[in-house]
């Protein structure tokens, strides 16, 4: 489906994209995660042929973007992160105006607008203006505008962006329909919304692509992260782990009356070793718990495994 080769976009001196080569098959749904100038947007406006590379090659559907690219574009939907919508209009106005754009024959008309207002939801906004929309709604009109005609690719950028948790919800579930008949990219610094959403993750840094993963391996990452309460001492602690693990470590670990809250990081699931190694001391356990990794913990181990 989409085959990228040493990509490069330079701005005069900023490398946004640094030689990133990767394959997306058909009917994946592919996240590209990252903070704030990875390097994401600028990906995605070169996938939707809006500018080129500096260097490098992209080919979609074997179409290439240098020699095809007003007939890729015909193929792409894209939501941008911004969502440019003409916000006088009504949304009908509006999806009859992009569909206008699409070139879709007025003999399938009514029944496109019917299908993609179904699905995204809007019936109960069709006559009001797109300024007195809220957020939610607003995004769904540009989701709507993006699959009116039911490209191949769906490109989404940010689509979760200000959204309240009970609107990021309804967006995951319009996703999910549309996987079954395009395949889909999302572009987000959100790790809990790339995770519920795709199949396959992959994380640029500094313009480059340092992990490519399944969802899967990034709930069940190589390392753990253990919250543990006991009311053995720090250093009496690392001793016993230096002597019996040589791969479980004290992150931190806060002293409260009588007891000490540790921060445990290990590449395996270290919670019964803990528990025979503080109870054979004939200490006791208050409280021990697997935590989620925050999206700067997995950067920094999947960069420095990257190395």
């Amino acid at each position: 489906m989409i085959h990228v080769s040493q990509l490069r976009k330079q701005y005069d001196d900023l490398v946004a994209l640094d030689d990133i080569s990767f394959t997306i098959q058909k009917n994946e749904v592919i996240g590209f995660l990252g903070p704030n100038g990875a390097g994401k947007t600028t990906l995605m406006k070169i996938l939707t042929c809006f500018f080129p590379p500096s260097s490098g090659t992209v080919s979609i559907n074997g179409l290439d973007i240098h020699t095809n690219s007003l007939e890729l574009r015909q193929n792409i939907g894209y939501l941008p992160e911004d969502n440019p919508l003409y916000e006088h209009m009504t949304v009908i106005e509006y999806l009859r105006f992009m569909a206008q754009l699409r070139k879709i024959s007025p003999s399938i008309l009514k029944s496109t607008l019917d299908k993609v207002i179904d699905q995204c939801h809007l019936s109960s906004v069709m006559t009001r203006p797109i300024h007195e929309c809220s957020k939610g709604f607003k995004q769904r009109v540009g989701i709507a505008q993006a699959i009116l005609h039911q490209p191949p690719l769906l490109i989404l950028d940010e689509p979760t962006s200000g959204l309240d948790p009970n609107q990021m919800i309804e967006i995951r579930t319009l996703l999910q329909t549309l996987k079954e008949s395009s395949t889909i990219i999302i572009c987000s610094h959100i790790l809990s919304e790339v995770m519920a959403t795709c199949s396959r993750v992959f994380i640029l840094h500094k313009g480059e692509i340092v992990a490519n993963e399944d969802v899967a391996f990034l709930r069940k990452s190589k390392s753990k992260k253990i919250k543990l309460e006991t009311d053995m001492p720090p250093k009496e602690f690392e001793i016993s782990l230096k002597t019996c693990h040589k791969n479980i470590h004290i992150i931190s670990y806060n002293a409260t009356q009588h007891m000490y809250e540790y921060s445990i990081q290990s590449d395996f699931d270290c919670r019964n070793d803990l528990f025979t190694l503080i109870t054979n001391s004939s200490y006791s356990i208050q409280e021990m718990a697997t935590e989620k990794l925050s999206l700067e913990e997995l950067f920094t181990q999947l960069t420095q495994e990257s190395k």
